[in-house]
């Protein structure tokens, strides 16, 4: 387990060296003079095609280091509605940890939101780049890569890593709680779980559509806060909160039950991985 925990730590280290190091030469390289008369949104195409390379690499790496089943992955186009739902009861519970000062009455709800116009090529930049390519990315990262280093023998082990180490790539430092720790965390547990659970495609969905409601909800940002400002913090907002919560944590200790039910067995679960058909209805029975 040592071997592997070195190997994710690693991993990370390299990550964390690749990214400030190209954040640190885009800005040296961009930040002249002479494209002061460029428009901005262009930009905004950089991190996609440098995802683009980063994934690239992954893949090699994948391919190189662990062994590739070459048979086609099952998609049960049945069980889609439940990561989508997934995604969508999980944005709705992290809700009050965002606005944990307006609960507490340290900000106010604002009337009006400043609605400056975005062009479409920045909200098509921001889409690739948030909805597409940073999903495949850190799926690939944290749990294709981070979790393949560990046995079956270390699947808690695994999943807390590749949470924990999924958390510390998005932390702002500057504006670090508590409460964005647990909803990182939080998130990335549950994708390990679908990862586990159903293969590898089921969980970069649920990344993607997650990002995807977070695109929506901030290219309809004046809605949202109409929306909040009627909830206002309410009985029923509460009580939304409260039911997506139990479904969730229902959900999650269903399929977590299931895959150790899996690990103990014979084959393990890294030998199920991808091979099994998934199925809506396994969710709900023993």
């Amino acid at each position: 387990m040592l071997r592997s925990l070195l190997k994710s730590s690693l991993t990370l280290v390299i990550y964390f060296t690749l990214y400030y190091g190209f954040e640190k030469l885009l800005k040296f390289i961009f930040l002249r003079e002479e494209f002061i008369n460029i428009n901005p949104d262009y930009f905004l195409f950089i991190d996609p095609i440098l995802s683009v390379f980063f994934i690239s690499i992954l893949i090699w790496f994948i391919r190189k280091t662990f062994l590739i089943d070459n048979n086609k992955t099952n998609i049960s186009i049945r069980i889609l509605p439940i990561i989508a739902f997934c995604a969508i009861t999980f944005f709705i519970i992290k809700e009050p940890f965002l606005r944990i000062d307006f609960i507490l009455d340290k900000k106010e709800i604002p009337e009006s939101v400043d609605m400056s116009s975005r062009s479409l090529l920045s909200l098509v930049a921001i889409f690739l780049n948030i909805v597409i390519m940073t999903p495949v990315f850190e799926e690939l990262l944290f749990r294709k890569i981070m979790m393949g280093f560990f046995s079956r023998n270390h699947l808690i082990i695994a999943i807390i890593l590749s949470s924990l180490f999924f958390t510390s790539v998005h932390i702002n430092f500057n504006e670090i709680n508590s409460f964005t720790l647990i909803t990182l965390f939080s998130f990335g547990f549950i994708s390990c779980v679908l990862y586990i659970r159903f293969g590898f495609i089921y969980n970069l969905l649920f990344h993607v559509f997650s990002n995807l409601i977070w695109f929506i909800v901030d290219v309809n940002r004046h809605t949202y806060w109409k929306l909040l400002k009627i909830f206002d913090f309410g009985f029923f907002y509460w009580g939304i909160i409260i039911i997506c919560f139990g479904i969730i944590l229902y959900l999650m200790i269903r399929l977590f039950s299931q895959i150790i039910k899996i690990n103990n067995s014979e084959s393990g679960y890294l030998n199920q991985l991808g091979n099994t058909k998934p199925s809506i209805y396994s969710i709900f029975i023993k």
